[in-house]
């Protein structure tokens, strides 16, 4: 499953989500667990529904880790 905004593209790959900011190249991970430790992948896509997918990749980015 791959994302691609203006600002970002995002792949997920086994429970992990992996944000490559386009305009810095910055690149952080953020692992999404199953029992709402951090995040899930449901808040993921129901951030995308609500509130869009630019806006909810701005959003994990900043609680993702750089890498």
């Amino acid at each position: 499953m791959d994302y691609t905004t203006e600002k970002f593209e995002v792949d997920y790959w086994q429970g992990v989500l992996v944000f490559t900011n386009k305009e810095t190249t910055e690149t952080r991970v953020l692992k999404l667990y199953k029992n709402n430790r951090l995040a899930t992948l449901n808040e993921f896509k129901s951030g995308i529904k609500s509130h869009g997918l630019e806006k909810t990749c701005e959003v994990f980015f900043k609680i993702a880790t750089a890498q």
